[in-house]
């Protein structure tokens, strides 16, 4: 079972890799179809453009800026799950845009998105699937390798998962030795792996091998992230795993999870 299909979520933006502005352009042009493609469907309301730009410059400015801005967001009908799943994206693609044109330094973006990533840390806590359902209708593992420092798309998706009801074990930093541990009585429907460079693949594909061992035979694991823009077929015969998405509901289909989980709340 090997497929590859268009991204449509959670892309990561972080430390920049060589060559830089690349990987830059690569990483803006996917979370612009990403949006582009979601708003397009009715899937999400069309993002203000005043409060994307905003919502960028109080994660520049500092903490008490942005929970300030947080709370008029939510003032205005902005609702967590819209801040998780358009707006902080979207604020993340402007803060690179931003940097692509010098105005604001990647030290800048960089302190800019931790801050991203706690909100989709507090969140996530939020939404975790025995809280946010009566009972998980499912397991998914997602990963976030050593060595791979964009993990604001990981985030993303663990929230959507989770709001779909679906129990998620989120391991960043994960190595192969981890596996044996983490995979002990514990059974999954999927994996999701994060990956935005090649350099990753030997590291990932060593993980893809240490999941069929550890897990279940019939376990899809999927590779997700910027590397599948350019790479994604590359990324499938570099690591062995099953499928290249960034489209959380066709991941959900694959992991057999699509009849029993339920839409997320927007």
């Amino acid at each position: 079972m090997r497929d590859t299909f268009n991204w449509q979520a959670g892309v990561e933006v972080g430390q920049a890799v060589p060559p830089v502005a690349q990987f830059a352009e690569q990483v803006m042009s996917v979370m612009a179809q990403r949006m582009r493609g979601k708003c397009a469907q009715g899937r999400y309301p069309v993002p203000r453009a005043e409060l994307i730009q905003g919502l960028a410059q109080a994660a520049l400015a500092d903490d008490a800026v942005l929970a300030a801005f947080r709370e008029g967001m939510r003032e205005q009908k902005i609702t967590d799950s819209l801040m998780a799943d358009v707006y902080i994206p979207a604020a993340a693609c402007w803060l690179g845009e931003a940097w692509e044109e010098d105005i604001v330094t990647f030290a800048e973006v960089s302190i800019a998105t931790c801050r991203f990533q706690r909100i989709l840390r507090e969140l996530g806590k939020v939404w975790a699937a025995d809280i946010f359902a009566p009972q998980a209708v499912g397991a998914v593992l997602v990963v976030v390798p050593e060595g791979e420092q964009h993990t604001l798309g990981a985030l993303v998706a663990m929230g959507k998962l989770r709001r779909m009801g679906i129990s998620v074990c989120l391991r960043m930093g994960l190595l192969v030795s981890d596996l044996p541990v983490l995979m002990q009585g514990r059974a999954f429907d999927g994996v999701l792996i994060s990956l935005s460079r090649q350099e990753m693949f030997p590291a990932v594909k060593s993980i893809v091998k240490a999941l069929r061992r550890a897990g279940q035979r019939d376990m899809s694991i999927v590779i997700g992230g910027a590397i599948v823009c350019n790479s994604g077929p590359l990324a499938l015969d570099m690591t062995g795993a099953d499928a290249a998405m960034n489209n959380i509901n066709e991941a959900v289909q694959l992991f057999g999870l699509s009849d029993v989980a339920k839409l997320p709340v927007l």
